[in-house]
């Protein structure tokens, strides 16, 4: 965060600004008056109004995140910045900084951008409720790599709640996809949309039996580490891919060893 340009932070405050704010530096650079604006535009607390609507406008706007066939069976989809001039965009300007067309009007005027554009990914609750959508940038670079992922409700979205059995030991991985591939595997498994377990995710964690599933990265092995002291920790084994998905998209056999 530190390394970003005026251009990156200021991305991160209008897209992400949510997020923003709870960091070091958000709470620096943001006076507080602009809080609640902030807020306002980049925190949805309930999403489920309209919410099918938007999945099957999303649905049809493009694949490429997961095969056709996971892309159908998991409600995914695309979102492009220049869908908020779409009058078929059922939320078409919303207070919610992705669906207002005056605000990214003003932001095109005064920052030279590419089109951003999103995989919808949406998480359920466990009665089959849509209550929190990520949005995980296709190409990070037109954001200067300020995030990855947008969240609705913040950085506390889980997906698999509708899925899995709390009675069974629970694997908790980090992104969507890697979600997907342990569960298409036949795994009892979360996902969080970020190697950080945010306050939130760590209540409903310490619900379950849980294994930390972590990609095979320099990052997620330091992560797993640090978790390490506070839960059960695994590792994948059989693959030179680092997570579970990039394994299970190149028919790898998915294999997990518990740390001791």
């Amino acid at each position: 965060m530190l390394n970003l340009d005026k251009v990156g932070i200021t991305l991160k405050i209008i897209f992400d600004g949510y997020d923003f704010i709870q960091s070091d530096i958000g709470k620096m650079l943001v006076t507080e008056n602009k809080i609640p604006h902030i807020i306002r535009t980049t925190f949805l607390p309930t999403l489920y109004e309209g919410v099918e609507e938007f999945l099957a406008y999303c649905k049809y706007n493009g694949d490429g995140y997961l095969p056709n066939e996971l892309m159908e069976k998991y409600h995914c989809g695309l979102y492009s910045l220049d869908s908020v001039f779409d009058n078929n965009n059922p939320w078409k300007d919303k207070s919610y900084v992705l669906f207002n067309s005056g605000i990214i009007s003003q932001l095109k005027k005064n920052i030279e951008l590419e089109d951003i554009k999103f995989w919808v990914c949406p998480a359920y609750n466990e009665i089959g409720q849509v209550e929190a959508i990520g949005f995980r940038v296709v190409d990070i670079n037109t954001v200067r790599k300020c995030f990855k992922w947008i969240f609705t409700c913040g950085n506390n979205i889980i997906y698999g709640k509708e899925y899995i059995d709390k009675n069974k030991t629970v694997y908790v991985v980090e992104g969507f996809r890697d979600y997907i591939a342990l569960k298409e595997c036949g795994h009892n498994v979360i996902g969080l949309g970020s190697v950080f377990i945010s306050e939130k995710q760590k209540q409903y964690i310490d619900t379950l039996d849980p294994i930390i599933l972590l990609d095979n990265d320099k990052f997620g092995i330091q992560k797993s580490l640090q978790y390490s002291k506070f839960y059960k920790t695994a590792i994948l084994t059989g693959t030179e891919h680092k997570d579970a998905y990039d394994a299970f998209i190149n028919g790898d056999e998915i294999k997990i060893c518990q740390i001791q």
